[in-house]
């Protein structure tokens, strides 16, 4: 008989930050959430991080684990496939302990009620998909050298397949049915949700840009590196040019645009709602804290994926909590570190 702590110990092995938000969840929404990110999850790490197993066997493998979410059972033939995948894993101990939860994790998944399982299937079954247009832009072409997301249009696109989404899913399942939210907020929050996930996304693809370079991809769209004259190698030099140092600034900038309609979302969330205000701020907060480290020295980006410590982690809970019971000092707080970070970028 499977527990929720087998749930809980899985999201706590992939995601130290969003395993907070998680577990601070209602509880009724926490499984159906929590599911859905797992099986995203297993996706992304198979698409990412097996950098020695074939553009073949991942793209199988994700046509063939997508399949079974949409018919929301583990057929013979898949499983055979998940056993054969994971002797492949053999190099990769975590990312196998993580695949080897997909039995388990269907468990889960099927013990949803009939909504539920709508709302997990079809955010599920798109992110896939994403991962899927990821795989083939960047693996499909034996290429040696840094591959980048065309246009503005493409980049836009990229964050709300890989997070506005996202955004729209959290929305209709934690604030649909909710007395205390009005259909116009509703719908206002609906499309806030998007931006409040696309402005998680572009603060990974601004801390990860020496990472994802390094599997030879770059989410800075051609078209705004053609405007300052620079190639995807530019923005991981030990040294950073000036141009290299503007266009990340001005990336930092769209994206702290994006923070304020993420915290425009968590203000109209009512104030009985505690622990849904907790989990939103939370990602917020880590968000812009992030932001704020790289602003300061703009040169980490070329030799790591930039990430908060721990203590920053645990003291931005401990600030949470006391800014989501206070009345006066959420809004106030929330726009003043907006502008400390746009002081920073601008000065």
């Amino acid at each position: 008989m499977l527990k929720e702590s087998d749930l809980r110990s899985h999201l706590r092995k992939v995601s130290r930050s969003f395993y907070i938000t998680l577990v601070i969840l209602p509880r009724e929404i926490f499984k159906p959430i929590s599911i859905a990110y797992l099986l995203a999850r297993i996706a992304d790490t198979v698409a990412d991080t097996l950098l020695q197993v074939s553009f073949k066997n991942k793209r199988d493998f994700l046509i063939g684990f997508k399949k079974q979410i949409q018919n929301e059972n583990l057929d013979e033939n898949f499983l055979k496939d998940l056993n054969k995948f994971l002797f492949e894993l053999k190099k990769y101990p975590i990312q196998r302990d993580l695949i080897r939860f997909i039995p388990d994790l269907f468990s889960f998944y099927v013990s949803l009620n009939e909504t539920e399982r709508f709302h997990v299937k079809s955010i599920t079954v798109r992110l896939i998909t994403g991962i899927e247009n990821d795989l083939d832009k960047f693996e499909s072409i034996n290429s040696s050298g840094v591959i980048a997301i065309d246009s503005f249009d493409e980049f836009d696109s990229y964050t709300y397949n890989a997070a506005g989404c996202v955004g729209e899913f959290w929305t209709e399942i934690s604030l649909k049915n909710n007395p205390n939210i009005s259909f116009l907020n509703y719908q206002k929050m609906m499309l806030l949700g998007i931006q409040f996930g696309k402005a998680l996304q572009i603060t990974n693809i601004i801390r990860d840009i020496r990472s994802d370079f390094d599997i030879g991809r770059c989410y800075i769209p051609n078209q705004l590196l053609n405007i300052y004259h620079l190639k995807p190698q530019d923005l991981i030099q030990e040294k950073l040019s000036m141009s290299a140092k503007k266009l990340i600034r001005n990336v930092m900038l769209i994206n702290l645009e994006s923070y304020l309609h993420a915290i425009e979302y968590f203000l109209l969330i009512p104030r009985m709602n505690f622990r849904l205000r907790l989990a939103c701020l939370i990602p917020i907060l880590i968000g812009i804290k992030t932001i704020k480290q790289i602003s300061l020295n703009q040169d980490s980006l070329t030799n790591m994926s930039v990430k908060i410590s721990r203590t920053s982690v645990y003291m931005i809970v401990i600030n949470s909590f006391w800014i989501v019971i206070s009345r006066r000092l959420p809004k106030s707080y929330l726009y003043s570190i907006i502008d400390e970070v746009r002081l920073i970028l601008n000065r």
